[in-house]
């Protein structure tokens, strides 16, 4: 049963004939019939990528990319032996051809294989930064204007920071272990972003920033790894966020064991008593200071300004010694009053 018109319904389709809105003159047949539907327009629909590249999330990247940097910069010092800081920058996702359009081609590009992961990644250091690594490594000064150069690497100078982008595969190789053992190496280098073709150009990637300043220079460094490698580890990242960066340091350990070798001094403290400085202006050999403490009574070991022991006066090898009692946790002088020094 076809439906019928409403009034409203019937006035509205006069004013569309009266105005050109609808042919009259037309005989198409708009009625429904079933199974003659026109064929509609098919969209293609990704559900990988339904939220947009923009909106692509990874729990817990940040904490990586902070193990990341620190490592850059303990690597960095050592290479170039002066102090560089390096400081995440933040991160963002997109597709990968438009990235590389935003690349002025100045800076160096090192290709990255992450095996077993499933695609490699991009380690891009700006131009400014590129150029200050040439010029420190062959010994020459960042103070110049030589900086500036508008120009790309050349041969020699792209060999010249071959190194250092080999000390930042290692160091992602070491941010990466606690989630996964990755082979982290330098495959080539690159100064025209076109010949950079990691995966698909519509592939999704993620850019992570970081700065770098050197004296006083500072440029940029960026991590690009695909989507494609990071999503094996999303689960491990969420469940395994904590741990990382934990794993004690060669250099925390080579300074925790050159602490216990060094040499502390150490104060026997007997007593201590008040004087108005009349009465310490008067003090003339063979005078006696009253010190109103027992010769039993226990006294402190005093280490940097801070009581640590109380111990019992005796002697040894007919010497005068010290027993250790007992731990002074709180700090407080538990074995005497005060601060007559007698050192050993």
């Amino acid at each position: 049963m076809e439906r019928i018109l409403s009034k409203d319904e019937i006035s509205e389709l006069l004013a569309a004939v009266k105005h050109g809105e609808i042919d009259p003159e037309s005989h198409e047949d708009r009625s429904y019939q079933p199974g003659a539907a026109k064929p509609r327009e098919v969209r293609r629909l990704d559900l990988t990528r339904a939220q947009g590249m923009g909106n692509w999330r990874m729990p817990n990247l940040d904490i990586l990319l902070e193990n990341f940097a620190r490592h850059l910069s303990i690597s960095f010092t050592n290479r170039l032996q002066r102090y560089v800081a390096v400081k995440p920058a933040g991160s963002k996702s997109m597709d990968f051809e438009p990235y590389l359009q935003r690349l002025s081609g100045k800076g160096s590009i090192g290709i990255v294989g992450l095996d077993p992961l499933k695609a490699p990644g991009l380690l891009i250091f700006d131009g400014q930064l590129s150029f200050a690594l040439v010029e420190i490594l062959l010994g020459g000064s960042i103070d110049s204007q030589l900086l500036s150069l508008d120009r790309t690497l050349t041969a020699i100078e792209k060999n010249v920071i071959r190194g250092v982008l080999s000390d930042c595969c290692s160091d992602l190789q070491k941010a990466l272990q606690p989630l996964i053992e990755v082979q982290a190496t330098l495959a080539q280098i690159e100064t025209n972003p076109r010949l950079v073709n990691i995966v698909a150009p519509d592939a999704g990637i993620v850019i992570a920033e970081f700065g770098v300043s050197v004296d006083n220079l500072s440029g940029s460094l960026s991590l690009v790894i695909p989507h494609a490698s990071l999503e094996p580890l999303r689960d491990k990242l969420r469940d395994r966020a904590m741990p990382l960066g934990r794993k004690e340091s060669r250099w925390s350990m080579q300074v925790r064991e050159d602490l216990k070798s060094m040499e502390l001094e150490c104060v026997a403290r007997l007593a201590s008593i008040s004087l108005k400085v009349r009465d310490i202006l008067n003090l003339k050999e063979g005078d006696i200071i009253d010190l109103d403490v027992g010769p039993e009574e226990p006294i402190s070991i005093v280490i940097g300004d801070l009581p640590k022991f109380s111990a019992k006066v005796g002697t040894r090898n007919r010497k005068k010694a010290v027993k250790i009692r007992e731990r002074i946790i709180d700090g407080t002088d538990k074995g005497s009053n005060g601060s007559t020094d007698v050192k050993y």
